[in-house]
Parts: C-alpha cells; structure tokens; sequence
C-alpha cells in the first residue's frame, strides 16, 4: 500500500474518538503513565490503552528526543492511535531520561557516544514491551523523527524475543542523512520547534488544533492537570543524562547516516514484515534531497515489501501533538491492510 500525501492530510483526516464507556477508561489510560520494565531493569515510562486487549497485533508507538509523557501531545498520540485501532493493545515508549525513564545505562551510553548507534535503547524498549504485553505476538513498531530511528533495532530485538514483527511504520526517520551533529541539531531547531506556527494555520489545521485543545478538556474534566514547560522539561533531561549534550552536539547516532542499514537488518530478519515510512519533502533534519538515491535502492532491493512514500509539503514540525490523528490515520490503514 501506499500512504500518499493527499489521503493523509489536515484537509482529509479527521481525528478520532471513542464514546460512552470506552471514552472514560481511554481518558483514565491516558492520565497513567506505566512504568515498564527495560532491559537489566531499567525502567522506562510508558503509556498502555486498550487494556481489555491482550493478545493481537501490538502497537507501539517510540517516541523521540524531547517527546516526554509529562505533557499532553504524547498522551494525546497514544489517545488517537487507541481510538484509530480499538481492538488493538497500544504502548507508547518513552526514551531513557525522558518522562521519568531511568537514565541511559552505561552500555547505552557507551554505544550512543562511540559506535554512534542505539539498538541497546531500543532493545530496552522491545524488552519492555515484551513485559508488558505477555500474551502478545505480533507487533507492529511506529514512531517519527528519532522514535523512529529506534524502530529497526526494536523490531530486531523483538523478534529475538518472540513477537513477530508484522510492520514498522516511521515518519521523518532521523539518522539517515550524514551530517555533522551541530547541524542536525541546529536543524531540529528551526523545523521542529520554529516552524511549528505552520501547522496552525488555515482552516484544516486549526479543525486539528480544536480536536487536541477539545482532548485536554476531557482530561481536565476527569481530574488530570498535567503542565508541559519545554524549558523545564528539556532541562530536567539535560541534568537527567547530561551526555544527551554530546549525543546533540558532538557525536549523535542521529546525523551517523546508519540508519538505512539498520533498516536492512529488520527487513532481513522478518522476511514477511512490511515497512511503510514516510518523509516530509520540506524536512530540515533528515533532508530527501541528500536520501532520495539511497531511499530508491532500498525500496528496489525490497519491492512490494516496503513503501516509502514523500510529503511534500510537510516539514519536520509534522510531528507535533496536534497533526498526530494524520499519522494515526495512516497507521490504522497499514493495520487495515495486515487484517486484510
């Protein structure tokens, strides 16, 4: 299948909603974050909806640098991908340092800071997933910008410990366009966190803006009044694991340009699974221009196997809380497609 730019945009995705009973225990999920249990015992925060279902195809959702489960934007991507996909157990991963997740491991922080790569991260996260969700095994891996990154080394491990990896869904994978770290960063500055005003304007995003603001209000209604302060925020997982400055900075497996092996190292192991990824054609961190080649390689090595599928009038800012019923909705159709 193929997640095309018109079909999953403000202009035609609408958000999604449960009703009456589901709505109240959706709601209650949302305001619990889980502590999950990683790799050695690490404990990492989480988000569970769909309780009622244990077995199935899984979905989980990794989210990235800064995405912590404190605010509403992540409680609101889990919301929506539960409610795309109500007969389907949902987690949302939080990254170590982030949202209350135990700091990097010495291993971890070991890998990110001298081989550039982060499978132990993501091996953690598989783990506990794998905890979490006992009776299930099939699994699907989603995620933007470095979740994403996180999802080829997820699905290995996974499948290491027997879930079946039936997809992995990426937008805005970070980690495959080379550069030097301070750029990256520089990058995600500007697109991420400047450019973030584009996605608030015109009628289709401001229907996008009203559904999360409408949201927040129900969880407010049922007693949660979580903030969200970027700056306090980011500085508690500054001072949390200060060597995330050297992974921005200095020495980032996000700007390594190793992602696209790491891709061939989950699409190997799982000869039957599916990759759909998609990037944004206005994207500043992980530029098309600079993968394009290397994208049209893979996807002619793995055929009906893999999509990868441009936006082009998307940037990074993309993955902000409210856009997130887009990236639901095309969820939900790769999910349509593996039932099919």
């Amino acid at each position: 299948m193929v997640l095309d730019a018109k079909t999953f945009s403000a202009e035609r995705v609408s958000p999604f909603y449960f009703e009456g009973d589901r709505q109240e225990a959706a709601l209650r999920e949302a305001a619990e974050v889980v502590t999950l249990k990683g790799e050695h015992g690490q404990r990492l925060s989480g988000l569970h909806f769909n309780r009622d279902y244990t077995t199935g195809l899984a979905i989980v959702w990794l989210t990235g640098m800064f995405e912590d489960l404190n605010g509403p934007a992540q409680r609101y991507t889990g919301y929506q991908l539960a409610a795309a996909n109500p007969e389907n157990p949902v987690l949302v991963i939080n990254i170590p340092a982030h949202g209350g997740s135990d700091p990097l491991t010495a291993g971890q922080r070991r890998e990110i800071l001298k081989d550039k790569q982060v499978g132990l991260v993501a091996g953690s996260q598989a783990v506990a997933a794998r905890t979490r969700l006992p009776g299930v095994n099939q699994i699907m891996g989603s995620g933007q910008s470095a979740g994403a990154r996180l999802l080829p080394d997820f699905i290995v491990k996974a499948k290491e410990l027997g879930i079946e990896p039936m997809a992995l869904v990426g937008f805005n994978m970070a980690g495959l366009d080379k550069r030097p770290s301070i750029a990256t960063a520089l990058a995600f500055i500007v697109d991420g966190y400047l450019l973030q005003y584009k996605y608030h304007r015109g009628t289709a995003n401001q229907k996008l803006d009203k559904a999360m603001q409408g949201f927040q209000d129900d969880m407010q209604r049922q007693g949660f009044h979580g903030g969200h302060n970027p700056v306090v925020n980011d500085y508690r997982i500054f001072r949390d694991e200060p060597s995330y400055l050297a992974w921005l900075f200095g020495s980032s497996p996000l700007s390594a340009g190793n992602g696209f092996a790491a891709i061939e190292r989950a699409m190997d192991l799982n000869p039957y699974m599916q990759a759909q990824l998609v990037s944004s054609g206005l994207d500043k961190v992980t530029r098309w221009r600079r993968i394009e080649h290397q994208v049209g390689q893979l996807v002619e090595v793995y055929g009906d196997r893999m999509d990868w599928s441009v936006w082009p009038r998307d940037g990074h800012a993309m993955g902000i809380g409210p856009q997130l019923p887009r990236q639901s909705a095309a969820i939900k159709a790769v999910v349509d497609s593996l039932a099919a």
